[in-house]
């Protein structure tokens, strides 16, 4: 038998088994394939676009909904200091930082689909993820960013990263 994840033939009684979203469930065979093994629900990748989340299907589905844009985590020094920017094609800076030992490229500005989350309901997904760990802790904003979310309002400034399948 094929041992999941190296740890066991199937997970034991109660423990549910989540794929994250560096498991790449990009389509219906990934995920049929994970569900093969016991997998129950797959946390979306921030590259997913929503023609591949419709098309995905085959397990429940958490996703991000506010949070860093990684465009590049490494523990390869990419020469920048904090705070210098990059730029896409499309003109969306990216910030270098460092953090415990990695490096990151981060959006300037975080990916934010509340107000897509109805649509998201529509395909699949159930779970919604708030990710703040690069947000200073500030009471004020994160009541903000929930009052934000209970209305399906997009803060701005904001980017909806690809979920209109941006990345060709």
């Amino acid at each position: 038998p094929t041992l999941l994840l190296g740890l066991f033939d199937r997970p034991p009684s109660g423990v549910v088994l989540e794929a994250g979203p560096g498991a790449n469930a990009l389509n219906v065979p990934a995920r049929a394939l994970l569900r093969s093994v016991g997998v129950e629900k797959v946390t979306l990748s921030l590259e997913d676009d929503v023609l591949n989340i419709r098309n995905a299907g085959a397990l429940p589905a958490a996703c991000t909904v506010y949070g860093p844009v990684p465009l590049f985590i490494s523990r390869v020094d990419p020469g920048l200091k904090p705070g210098a920017s990059l730029y896409d094609r499309n003109d969306n800076a990216f910030l270098a930082a460092r953090r415990g030992g990695l490096f990151y490229l981060i959006g300037k500005h975080p990916l934010c689909l509340f107000h897509k989350r109805e649509k998201l309901v529509s395909l699949g997904v159930g779970e919604f993820i708030i990710d703040v760990s690069f947000t200073a802790p500030d009471g004020q904003k994160l009541a903000g960013l929930l009052d934000a979310y209970r209305s399906g309002r997009r803060p701005l400034p904001s980017t909806l990263f690809n979920f209109k399948r941006e990345l060709t």
